[in-house]
């Protein structure tokens, strides 16, 4: 069920909440979109572009708030949030790729408005950040950069980045990060 766009700063009321957490159990989609201080009871409300869920079958969602990361189970019920970080980081979120290694847990995190690409532990521990492109065409006046999505090789730890937006480029870099 998408439920209607609420536009007041008001907190949602706990039969909305319910009824988001009825529709996860029941393996429906549910859309809340908010403003980026907006809260439904104490769970943030989401303008996402990345879901993940990890080993443990937490569902993860990265999203434009000051609560980064915010972790459901399954069935709907909050979690935690990331809410270490400062009120203006992530306000750009938009890719939230989940690793499942040898080495652990991880996000590769992509914000298109600050351009930042992140590896973190599933705490939010950075663990590698993605330099911008070395490239002429980054060089150009007026060149636009949006890191969108992010893949990692199972292989060699190869990791490719896409620009989107308009750009439309694939940026490789090696498993330390350089381009």
């Amino acid at each position: 069920a998408l439920l209607p766009r609420q536009r007041a700063t008001l907190p949602v009321p706990d039969s909305v909440v319910r009824e988001i957490q009825e529709e996860i159990a029941a393996g429906g989609t549910v859309a809340v979109i908010g403003t980026t201080d907006d809260c439904v009871g104490e769970v943030p409300r989401l303008h996402s572009h990345g879901v993940a869920v990890d080993r443990q079958g937490l569902v993860h969602v990265f999203n434009q708030s000051q609560h980064a990361v915010v972790s459901f189970t399954a069935d709907g019920e909050f979690v935690s949030t990331w809410d270490q970080f400062p009120s203006d980081r992530f306000l750009g979120a938009h890719g939230l790729t989940y690793l499942d290694t040898p080495e652990g847990e991880f996000f590769w995190l992509t914000d298109q408005r600050s351009c930042e690409v992140v590896k973190t532990t599933l705490a939010g521990e950075t663990v590698l950040s993605l330099a911008r492109p070395d490239h002429p065409v980054y060089r150009e006046p007026g060149a636009k950069y949006s890191p969108t999505w992010v893949a990692e090789s199972p292989v060699d730890g190869v990791i490719f980045v896409a620009d989107g937006y308009g750009s439309g480029y694939i940026s490789r870099y090696d498993k330390t990060g350089q381009h």
